[in-house]
């Protein structure tokens, strides 16, 4: 049995690591995969019947929410079975879950004297774009992942009769609904990592828990069909030649501004800081928080249209069409009117700055440098 129960979690993490947002996310070193490995923890112990799960889920839980805020599935999930087995214990449980949640939160309010809640909360409430639940969920997960959820349907069905799967169910059926939030504007694949978790584990479960030898080869065959769709299909976010091109442009880039005296006015935090620069503001973000009424931008406004800065670095994308016209797009929800205005009134785009990388064979992603026009008269 022991020998069976490694084999399923083996495959359960194969499924789960050889998905395109495993690959591509992992390797930007983001700290979702911690967030990932603490709430599972949780969850495990939860679940497991271990002495002193109470504490230890929920200090594991506790933690996976400091790293992300929509790590909730598995907890919700896990004190809900709890909920049918023991009502006393999930009630105990889920109390002490949420008190050492808000005492943190409280003790972070106090020490950043409320800037953790705005910076937690309130600049976390983004514009919902509902197109992006087919774009970024649900054809990702029809198109890639068909046998995954063939296969956790499968289980899901097979072991319905068993009571310790509803703790598991559960978590892939929050853990879904809750990857909804994919449709906030600037979310990414990270938000598909949970689910991902989850039916993998479903499929493992499925494996282990299959006593008929059918329906569990069926369930590996699904496993196996998976990881090799997964690794043959799934193309990686950057390759090695995207990431030749982008060396080059940020090398050109960087030795421009170089020669440049003075103070830079940067779009790209990153290029700022490569640079040396100072960051000043963050087009996204800083949009944002504008539109909620908690950043005013007239001081840089007014910076701006007293031309302060010796340039002014913009990210724009640059469209070819078939009959060689050129035209660029900038990306309306990053920037304010007012500030965009002031750029343009002041600052002037010069061609030989210009750094580009190619997307597509008509789309190129590009750096370009604004500089002061000359005053009238």
């Amino acid at each position: 049995m022991e020998a069976a129960a490694i084999a399923a979690s083996m495959t359960a993490a194969g499924v789960f690591l050889a998905s395109s947002e495993a690959l591509n996310w992992g390797a930007l070193y983001r700290v979702d995969f911690l967030g990932v490995a603490l709430t599972l923890g949780g969850f495990a112990f939860l679940v497991s019947g271990a002495r002193g799960r109470l504490v230890g889920s929920a200090l594991l839980f506790t933690a996976a929410l400091s790293v992300r805020q929509s790590l909730v599935a598995a907890p919700l999930a896990a004190y809900a079975a709890l909920w049918f087995e023991d009502r006393g214990k999930a009630v105990r449980g889920a109390a002490l879950f949420g008190a050492l949640v808000l005492s943190g939160l409280a003790a972070g309010v106090f020490l950043t004297e409320g800037s953790f809640f705005r910076h937690v909360v309130t600049y976390n409430v983004i514009p919902f774009d509902f197109s992006a639940l087919w774009t970024k969920y649900a054809r990702p997960l029809l198109a890639y992942k068909a046998p995954l959820l063939l296969g956790a349907s499968l289980s899901w069905v097979w072991l319905r009769r068993e009571r310790e799967e509803l703790a598991f169910r559960l978590f892939v059926a929050f853990s879904l609904l809750f990857a909804f939030s994919i449709g906030r504007k600037g979310a990414d694949v990270n938000y598909l990592l949970v689910p991902l978790a989850a039916l993998s584990i479903c499929l493992a479960r499925g494996i282990l828990g299959c006593l008929r030898t059918r329906r569990r080869s069926t369930l590996a065959a699904l496993a196996v069909v998976q990881i090799v769709l997964s690794l043959a299909l799934e193309k990686p976010r950057i390759a090695e030649k995207d990431l030749e091109a982008i060396a080059q442009r940020d090398a050109k880039t960087l030795a421009s501004l170089e020669k440049i005296e003075g103070r830079v006015l940067f779009e790209d935090p990153a290029l700022a800081l490569l640079s040396g620069g100072e960051v000043i503001y963050e087009p996204f973000m800083c949009t944002q928080l504008a539109k909620a009424g908690v950043w005013d931008p007239a001081p840089l406004v007014s910076e701006i249209r007293r031309r302060r800065f010796s340039a002014v670095q913009r990210t724009a994308w640059i469209r070819k069409t078939k009959d060689g016209d050129v035209s660029l797009i900038w990306i309306g929800d990053r920037f304010l009117p007012a500030l965009d205005s002031a750029l343009r009134a002041s600052y002037v785009p010069d061609g030989r700055f210009v750094f580009s990388r190619p997307l597509t064979a008509q789309l190129s992603e590009a750096w370009l440098l604004w500089f002061p026009r000359k005053k009238k008269g």
